[in-house]
């Protein structure tokens, strides 16, 4: 993560794909499509 003093972040975002919270989802996401991939088609 980039943080400087007082919490502001360093340097500048210039797409929501710079932010963690954006990369953490999408891994989250593709997590969990892996994982519910092989569900019976009823559970999904």
């Amino acid at each position: 993560m980039r943080y400087c003093e007082g919490g502001k972040v360093s340097g500048k975002i210039k797409n929501v794909r710079d932010l963690e919270v954006y990369k953490l989802a999408f891994e989250t996401a593709m997590e969990t499509f892996q994982i519910t991939k092989g569900f019976p088609q009823e559970e999904v």
